[in-house]
């Protein structure tokens, strides 16, 4: 991949600096409360229903997951999918890439202008099942609710080092979703704590032995393995990729997520790995076509640690790891960002 990277042109609409960023970042009270309740689980409802799907995951039963969101877009020629996670009310992380997928793979960049490419972006949230796929909702689901995006937001280094580092996006929501209490914003993984060997991923994603996007909310679990040394990306976590359970198309951006102290956190974001679709025509023609051999070349799952990216979320969202973190990016209520040279934003006017 990093061969294919040699020449990039970025052609987007970039905001104007004269009169800084509006964010609607936290402020410090609110920061403060925020990390009261950050990752508490719910009250969990009984779902009797629990099948498999997407790489042999399992469905999530109701407020299981409610962090987990989903990302659509309808444009025209860049269609997309992507998983992410609730940080705040108000903020989701998910993958750079979902929406510069073209200058990783050096493809023909198409210009993006802000309103009406932004405009086609529905994020599905608060709810187990989407009405966007084939599938009819399982018995005693709750039906997705839906919000637009008003900011998108990415490290300026991911652009600059070609697609190898900061794979990670935060978008902003054009308000805080509501009803609240159906919203579960993580709490992000310290600087300090280290990489769990048992992580899970929730998810939309694709049916890989179907080969469509699916209805159904589903967890897969995770097992986190050291990265090989020679590896193009930095700053990343490397998972074991399985033929019983792995990733699918749409799930880039979701969150790898691990619980510590009562809490959920989020340590990373799902970046890239083995295209399921191959794992599964691995398994359906092992016999006939000699595929099976494929299997165990399965090169691993790359996450985008997020710890080193934790002082740019906490500038941007006020989400912050460490009061001392806030108290510099963060003074008072002030929501303006005068110096944004480490982001590339796109906005939705």
């Amino acid at each position: 991949m990093a061969e294919s990277l040699r020449r990039i042109v970025v052609v987007i609409t970039m905001i104007s600096l004269s009169h800084g960023f509006q964010s609607a970042r936290l402020s410090p009270n609110e920061a403060k409360i925020f990390s009261e309740y950050c990752g508490l689980s719910k009250n969990e409802r009984n779902c009797p229903h629990v099948g498999f799907l997407a790489m042999h995951g399992r469905f999530a039963r109701n407020f299981e997951a409610s962090w987990a969101v989903h990302l659509h877009s309808a444009y025209p020629g860049l269609e997309a999918d992507c998983g992410g996670t609730l940080i705040t009310e108000q903020h989701i992380l998910t993958a750079a890439h979902c929406f510069f997928n073209e200058i990783c793979y050096n493809s023909p960049t198409k210009l993006k202008k802000n309103n009406t490419w932004l405009a086609s972006w529905t994020v599905y949230h608060s709810g187990e099942c989407i009405p966007m796929s084939e599938d009819e909702c399982q018995r005693n689901q709750i039906k997705a609710l839906t919000s637009k995006i008003r900011n998108v937001i990415i490290p300026k280094v991911f652009i600059d080092e070609k697609c190898t580092r900061g794979d990670l996006a935060i978008v902003e929501l054009d308000a805080k979703i509501f009803p609240a209490f159906l919203a579960q914003p993580l709490c992000l993984a310290s600087k300090n704590n280290k990489i769990p060997l048992k992580t899970q991923l929730a998810s939309w994603g694709s049916d890989a032995s179907r080969m469509k996007t699916i209805t159904t909310l589903t967890k897969i679990d995770l097992s986190t393995i050291p990265c090989p040394i020679e590896s193009t990306f930095r700053d990343v976590i490397c998972v074991n990729e399985s033929q019983d359970q792995n990733m699918c198309r749409g799930d880039s951006g979701a969150g790898m997520v691990y619980s510590n102290k009562g809490r959920k956190h989020i340590i990373g974001i799902a970046s890239y790995g083995t295209d399921c679709r191959t794992i599964q025509m691995a398994l359906d023609y092992r016999d006939e076509f000699d595929e099976w051999e494929k299997l165990s070349e399965l090169a691993g799952g790359i996450f985008t640690d997020i710890r080193p990216f934790n002082n740019f979320i906490c500038k941007y969202t006020g989400v912050c790891d460490d009061e001392d973190i806030l108290s510099e990016y963060i003074l008072d209520d002030n929501k303006t960002i005068e110096d944004i040279s480490d982001a590339i934003i796109l906005q939705r006017n």
